[in-house]
C-alpha cells in the first residue's frame, strides 16, 4: 500500500490505449517511462462494458535495449538446389525471432525458406548451415 503506480497513454499511428502500470511493474522499470520514448508493455486486456479497454502492465521495457533481428543469408545456385532440403532441416532445428532468407542465385532473387518460421542465429546453426552451404555462401547482416 501507498507505493506509487502510473496510467500511461500509449499511441501509435491508428489509436491510444491507456496503460495501468501497477508498483511492481514501476519499481521495476525504474526511470524509463518518459514522454515520448518507445517502450514495450507486457501485459493483458482489461475489457469493461461501456468502458475503453485498458492494458493492465505487468512489464515495462525499453524498446532501445531489445535485442534487432537479425537476417541470415544464404546463397544456393537456384529453387532446385538439391542442399535446399538439408537447408530447411538445420534452419527448423534453430527456432527464433531472426530471419532467414536464401539467394537464388540464377535468378537474383531472394526468397524466404518455405516451412520454416525464424530462426536463433548462433554458433552451431552458423556452422551447420556453413558445411552444408560452404562459408563463401553464408553471411548475417543487423
Amino acid at each position: 500500500a501507498g507505493k506509487p503506480m502510473c496510467f500511461v497513454q500509449l499511441e501509435d499511428l491508428t489509436d491510444t490505449i491507456e496503460l495501468v502500470v501497477f508498483p511492481d511493474a514501476m519499481e521495476a522499470a525504474g526511470g524509463i517511462i518518459k514522454e515520448g520514448k518507445v517502450l514495450v508493455a507486457e501485459g493483458s486486456v482489461s475489457i469493461e462494458d461501456e468502458k475503453e479497454p485498458k492494458i493492465l502492465v505487468r512489464r515495462l521495457l525499453d524498446a532501445d535495449t531489445l535485442p534487432q533481428p537479425k537476417t541470415l543469408n544464404i546463397r544456393v545456385a537456384s529453387a532446385d538446389d538439391p542442399i535446399i532440403p538439408e537447408l530447411l532441416n538445420i534452419l527448423r532445428r534453430f527456432p527464433g525471432t531472426d530471419d532467414a532468407r536464401l539467394f537464388l542465385a540464377d535468378r537474383k532473387k531472394v526468397v524466404a525458406p518455405k516451412g520454416t518460421g525464424g530462426v536463433e542465429i548462433n554458433g552451431k546453426l552458423l556452422a551447420a548451415v556453413k558445411k552444408a552451404a560452404g562459408d563463401a555462401n553464408v553471411n548475417v547482416k543487423p
